[in-house]
């Protein structure tokens, strides 16, 4: 199944309805990362040559989940969003290995609710200045329909 076309609320029935489990949905997300981000580059710090650094042991373990409202669904966030331990770097090479020691409140709000957050990020322009995520120290993300135009806003990832 394509978990990657369905909304969040389409998920979350399909787990409570147990037509599927969070770890099925993980499993499902990481092939289609492997499978269009080198090309798309959405993600930051992924590396194909092993396994991407960061689906990672943190959103393994939550997919385990089945209280919360979120019922253990993979949520990624973007690179600017304060995740204790995982490398939280603006798109900068200024602040490379930067792991915070605390989670932003919505991190913290994701968690309580059951969220898989997943310790790899998505792409931005550096430190969000910009319009169209060309401007990261990751590289540009490109539009997923047209390779040739670019995403669009500073969060493109």
């Amino acid at each position: 199944m394509h978990f990657y076309k369905l909304t969040l609320h389409e998920l979350i029935e399909k787990i409570n309805k147990k037509q599927t489990t969070s770890r099925q949905i993980l499993d499902s997300l990481e092939k289609r990362i492997k499978e269009i981000d080198p090309k798309i580059k959405a993600y930051v710090r992924m590396d194909f040559q092993g396994q991407p650094p960061g689906l990672g042991e943190s959103a393994v373990s939550a997919v385990t989940v089945t209280s919360g409202a979120l019922k253990g669904v993979p949520i990624s966030v973007k690179d600017n969003i304060c995740t204790e331990g995982c490398n939280t770097e603006c798109c900068s090479k200024i602040l490379q290995g930067f792991k915070p020691p605390y989670d932003a409140t919505v991190i913290r709000k994701l968690k309580d609710a059951g969220a898989a957050i997943l310790e790899v990020k998505t792409n931005m322009d550096e430190f969000a200045f910009g319009s169209s995520t060309e401007n990261s120290y990751f590289g540009p993300t490109h539009n997923p329909w047209d390779l040739n135009c670019v995403v669009g806003g500073y969060s493109g990832g």
